[in-house]
């Protein structure tokens, strides 16, 4: 499993992308498996829809137009050790070419707002 979030990882590596010249993502999630020569990968993004400081409208706009949600799947963060510099980077949306959904119970996603 790759990572558009790479803060998600520890913070004690400089962010590692999947493919040669893609350096905006997606991500290692593991340092320690070998980097894929070519093929699909699967990728853990929160897409849109995951937001606990947006007012309504910014939560749902992307959820609403295909052409947001879609950017906000292939957008996600970098993370440099030096400087302890994260940044938000974006890459090629149609670079995906497969997708897999996942739901969660929303009692679910409440006790894990308590437990993160």
């Amino acid at each position: 499993v790759w990572t558009n979030w790479d803060d998600y990882v520890l913070k004690q590596f400089d962010s590692i992308p999947v493919f040669k010249g893609t350096p905006n993502g997606p991500f290692k999630l593991h340092h320690q498996l070998e980097l894929p020569e070519k093929g699909t990968i699967l990728t853990k993004t929160s897409c849109a829809g995951y937001c606990i400081e947006c007012d309504l409208e910014n939560y749902i706009l992307p959820l609403l137009k295909p052409n947001v949600f879609l950017e906000s799947c292939a957008s996600g963060t970098t993370y440099k050790v030096a400087g302890n510099d994260l940044e938000i980077v974006t890459y090629d949306s149609h670079r995906a070419k497969k997708g897999v959904i996942l739901f969660r119970d929303p009692l679910e996603i409440v006790v894990s707002r308590f437990n993160d």
